[in-house]
C-alpha cells in the first residue's frame, strides 16, 4: 500500500470511529464501541475482517500458537478498541508485535474512553 493510500484510509477509518465516538461519547463498553464502529466502517463501504488470526512462525517454523487481532481493515491496517485510562506502551508494544506478526505496516489503537478521540488514538507505522 502507498503512503497516499495508507493515509487516506486511515483518515476514513478515523472519521468512522470518531462519528461513534460523538455519538456515544465516554464511559461505554468496548464491545459497543467495537459493534457501532463496525457499523459505521459497513455504511462507508470499507472492508474489514474481525477477530482474525495469524500464525506465528520462528525460524521458518509454523508454531502451535497465534497472534489474535480485533480488526483487519482493507487487509491492510490492523486496528484495536479499547476503553482504558490511558493507552500504555504495553499496548503499543501489542501492536507492534501484531503488525510483526501479520506482516502489516500500519496499525492504530483507539482508546474511547478519551474525552476527546484525538486524544485517544495512536497510530504504528512500521517504515516500508
Amino acid at each position: 500500500m502507498n503512503r497516499t493510500h495508507r493515509n487516506r484510509l486511515l483518515n476514513m477509518v478515523f472519521e468512522a470511529a470518531n462519528e461513534v465516538h460523538k455519538n456515544l461519547g465516554t464511559g461505554i463498553v468496548d464491545t459497543v464501541y467495537r459493534s457501532c464502529f463496525l457499523q459505521e466502517l459497513r455504511s462507508r463501504n470499507i472492508l474489514f475482517k474481525k477477530d482474525v488470526s495469524f500464525p506465528i512462525y520462528y525460524k521458518g517454523i509454523k508454531l502451535d500458537s497465534e497472534i489474535k487481532i480485533d480488526l483487519l481493515i482493507e487487509n491492510e491496517i490492523i486496528v484495536q478498541i479499547m476503553t482504558v485510562e490511558k493507552i500504555t506502551k504495553q499496548h503499543e508494544s501489542h501492536l507492534l508485535t501484531s503488525l510483526k506478526m501479520s506482516n502489516k505496516k500500519t496499525g492504530c489503537i483507539f482508546n474511547f474512553n478519551e474525552p476527546r478521540l484525538v486524544d485517544g488514538f495512536k497510530k504504528i507505522i512500521i517504515n516500508e
